[in-house]
């Protein structure tokens, strides 16, 4: 058996050390490579974590912003809803009055005195509406009979739909006299006139019916009766229709 030449063996040798140092070469490079790769990944998840971070802390401080607004919310819907409850009592107690005060209105008739007035010259007899209140009165109707003796004197409609106002008077219905001769028979008339605060329908109407008589002798006319109620929804209180001339 041949033995190996020693130059033989030693290309061996150094074929060998080549083939070793490379693999080692190729074993740094991989290493070097790794441990880029890893410094690279840690700085990736250091930025990550470091962004991740500022992003938890913006959403924490939003967070608990908010939770501050709805507890500054909340705080504002309590005492919103305190004053509301407060403002239903004073509209509550409001309410009562004003239907107190209404109540006591239907019962309380509106302030419109109604008197009788001779002109200057004598010739005719009219009757005024003086308002002593504070708010507008309407006469809703209003309806006169006279008779000189035992005859009935023709007149004109009376006055509908008819605004006083506060403080003002005014003559609503006239009742003519021109030919009445001094020494006459005595003349006598009924007035009656329906009158309310408002027309809407919901403030209560009044009547009021005077009974009374002029002589020619006599200034003014002087009432002999009066009468003032508050008409049922149907009833027609101006109607003077049937009303016959009082007695002497």
């Amino acid at each position: 058996m041949l033995e190996p030449s020693r130059w033989g063996v030693g290309l061996l040798a150094v074929a060998a050390l080549g083939l070793s140092l490379q693999v080692g070469l190729v074993r740094v490079s991989r290493h070097d490579a790794l441990e880029a790769e890893l410094a690279l990944l840690r700085r990736e998840a250091l930025r990550t974590e470091l962004r991740l971070s500022h992003q938890l802390r913006s959403a924490r401080a939003q967070s608990q912003r908010l939770r501050d607004g709805l507890e500054r919310r909340a705080a504002l819907a309590a005492a919103l809803e305190g004053e509301l409850a407060g403002v239903r009592i004073e509209a509550e107690a409001l309410e009562a009055r004003a239907a107190r005060a209404a109540d006591a209105l239907r019962q309380e008739p509106p302030p419109l005195d109604l008197s009788l007035a001779t002109d200057a010259e004598g010739g005719a007899l009219r009757a005024l509406a003086e308002n002593a209140g504070q708010g507008e009165i309407y006469i809703v109707d209003s309806e006169a009979r006279l008779w000189i003796g035992d005859r009935e004197q023709p007149l004109a409609a009376g006055a509908g739909d008819l605004a006083v106002g506060p403080g003002e008077e005014l003559d609503f219905l006239e009742f003519p006299l021109f030919d009445l001769a001094e020494g006459a028979a005595d003349v006598r008339g009924v007035l009656c006139a329906v009158y309310e605060r408002s027309l809407d329908g919901v403030s209560t109407a009044w009547a009021r019916e005077i009974w009374f008589e002029v002589r020619p002798e006599v200034a003014g006319a002087a009432v002999v009766e009066q009468y003032r109620w508050s008409p049922a929804p149907e009833e027609a209180a101006c109607d003077l229709s049937s009303a016959s001339s009082p007695g002497p």
